[in-house]
């Protein structure tokens, strides 16, 4: 996983490849969110476990695709993607990401927003289309911006959401809203959330994050001003770290963040901290 961006694409989505029926070379199976492994590997059959089919793409010559399925049995061979993070090697956590993703956009996409009429999947998976009124669905991505804010001492917020465990801090992020440019969203989720005006809103990179189906924009900001006022709607707690305090809050008080390689939420917090946690 590219330390910088967090970039995933592993493989050519080879577009011009995406056909009715979906004809690939190596078949993952993905369900509820999870993916099929077999030896700490994405399990890679010749044939689809049936379902709805996707393609994916062409990596090292070889067309990939997806089978769709509502669950996977038996349990112990399916992986949520969370975990999967810190088990697949890169190529296969591109993979799984888009899998999943799309898995999650068949699963919740069954029938027409405009007449209700059943959809069918139709450019190797990629577009839902409606018989009765020939409207197309595409895949949704839902953006959302994350960012490391810092004061002018050039310390971090860090803040617990209510519905995180006792000890577990990250970064501020929220979904951007329609009609708001990535910037503003960034300075409305920090005033909404702890109560402070940002400024020198600078774009860091970004990572796909299908739960269900987001985008994260990653961010860094500034503000000059120190006093926290929380949303206790969303936040349950919120507070400035200076280096020293972070690694003593750590090794010391129970404070854990998100584990290397699973968030961009981890690559911000260890880009200002200057490296591992």
């Amino acid at each position: 996983m590219d330390p910088a961006s967090y970039v995933l694409a592993s493989h050519d989505r080879a577009a011009h490849l995406r056909a009715d029926p979906v004809e690939a070379d190596v078949w993952i199976t993905v369900g509820n969110g999870r993916v099929r492994v077999s030896n700490g590997r994405l399990d890679r059959g010749d044939t689809s476990a049936g379902g709805a089919d996707v393609f994916l793409g062409v990596i090292d010559g070889t067309r990939v695709a997806a089978s769709v399925v509502e669950r996977i049995e038996p349990k112990e061979e399916a992986v949520d993607l969370r975990a999967g993070f810190g088990l697949l090697d890169t190529a296969e956590i591109g993979l799984a990401a888009h899998a999943v993703a799309m898995a999650r956009w068949i699963e919740a996409t069954r029938f027409c927003a405009k007449c209700g009429h059943a959809l069918t999947l139709t450019k190797g998976g990629h577009i839902a289309l409606c018989a009765s009124c020939s409207t197309e669905h595409y895949p949704r991505t839902d953006s959302a911006v994350i960012m490391a804010l810092t004061d002018q001492d050039d310390r971090l917020l860090l803040a617990r959401n209510t519905a995180w465990p006792a000890g577990m801090m990250s970064v501020l992020a929220g979904f951007v809203e329609p009609g708001e440019s990535l910037e503003d969203a960034v300075r409305r989720e920090i005033a909404e959330e702890v109560g402070l005006h940002a400024t020198d809103v600078e774009y860091v990179g970004s990572q796909p994050w299908p739960f269900p189906s987001s985008i994260m924009l990653g961010f860094a900001a500034r503000t000059s001003e120190v006093e926290i006022t929380i949303d206790p709607t969303e936040i349950a707690e919120a507070r400035w770290f200076t280096r020293a305090e972070l690694q003593q809050a750590v090794k010391e008080d129970g404070l854990w963040v998100p584990p290397r390689g699973v968030s961009i939420s981890t690559h911000l917090i260890e880009r200002w901290y200057g490296g591992p946690v």
